[in-house]
């Protein structure tokens, strides 16, 4: 009777893992989608813009502006965007005492600042895809990069978060995602040379 050495993913060297990885047949490209969709809502909602249509993987996008903001103005851009705009993205910073057991509770005090402003903390849903999409929102707020009209900085704000989601995209579907896929999740067990051993679980 013939027997065969087998082995999980991770045992594997990278040239049979690559294997594997070319003859998998899980698509990973809409593991966040949902996400960046959520974002894309809830900015569409505070900055009253609709995109009519948009493909992530050609980077392309169309859409409408709804409200009427000043144009040719940088510093009064700016300035419309703090007071329309900042109070839904930014939020004072966090400041809080150490803390100390008082007769059995673990006690505190902390507050957020009504002058000092934060803009890092993924205001619209909470996730890292926020960023993307709000970073030219927040170089115009800190005055870092100036803006004259209101669709040039919605453009902005567009271009690097379907570009940031057509990168994420990418990295899901190459090797390497694949890898701390398979190490963390797959039960399969595979030859020396890659190939799948049926039956074995």
């Amino acid at each position: 009777m013939k027997t065969i050495n087998i082995y999980k993913f991770d045992e594997l060297n990278e040239s049979a893992q690559y294997k594997v990885y070319e003859n998998n047949n899980i698509d990973f490209s809409d593991d966040y989608s949902s996400e960046y969709i959520a974002t894309l809502e809830a900015f569409e909602k505070i900055f009253d813009i609709r995109v009519l249509d948009y493909t992530p993987d050609r980077e392309t996008f169309r859409y409408i502006a709804l409200n009427e903001a000043p144009e040719g103005d940088a510093f009064r851009l700016a300035r419309y965007l703090w007071n329309n705009y900042a109070k839904y993205i930014t939020k004072g910073k966090y400041y809080s005492t150490p803390g100390k057991v008082i007769n059995g509770r673990y006690e505190y005090k902390h507050r957020y600042s009504k002058i000092i402003v934060g803009m890092e903390d993924c205001s619209l849903t909470g996730v890292c895809m926020d960023l993307d999409i709000l970073r030219p929102v927040i170089d115009c707020l800190r005055y870092k990069k100036m803006y004259d009209s209101y669709d040039e900085l919605i453009d902005d704000c567009l271009t690097g978060f379907f570009a940031a989601w057509n990168a994420e995209k990418e990295y899901c579907n190459s090797f390497e995602y694949f890898k701390e896929y398979a190490i963390m999740n797959d039960d399969n067990y595979y030859t020396e040379n890659g190939e799948r051993v049926k039956g074995v679980a």
